[in-house]
């Protein structure tokens, strides 16, 4: 049941209990890898200054979920204030504005969408 240990994580986060939240999250990949939730709960890891494995969590959660604009928003974040590289900070910026537009359209109907082998949704006008 990996859902219980990412509400572990989510709950730990949220009380600023990083290594616990870390600690969950990799719980529950370990159960299930393809989990863009997890991997965007290892979001902790910056806050542990473990700033390469937490980039790679959220680009990986992007990767399983491109409509994901919190992970977008968190690269964006460690692109700007721990790696200091605002035009990959902006570019990630843009990204989360995109994966925001693509699920408002979704919820208004202006495009329907199911979700592919890859764990992604694929879009289409309506």
């Amino acid at each position: 049941m990996p859902e219980v240990f990412v509400g572990l994580s989510r709950t730990a986060l949220a009380g600023k209990k990083n290594q616990a939240a870390a600690h969950f999250a990799l719980d529950a990949l370990a159960l299930r890898s393809h989990q863009p939730e997890a991997h965007y709960l290892l979001w902790a890891l910056h806050r542990l200054n473990e700033i390469p494995r937490a980039e790679q969590a959220l680009k990986t959660a992007v990767a399983q979920n491109p409509n994901y604009p919190q992970a977008y928003r968190r690269l964006a974040y460690i692109y700007k204030k721990r790696l200091h590289l605002i035009p990959e900070a902006d570019a990630y910026r843009q990204q989360a504005q995109d994966a925001r537009r693509r699920l408002r359209d979704l919820k208004s109907g202006k495009v329907s969408g199911k979700i592919n082998d890859s764990g992604s949704m694929a879009v289409r006008a309506q």
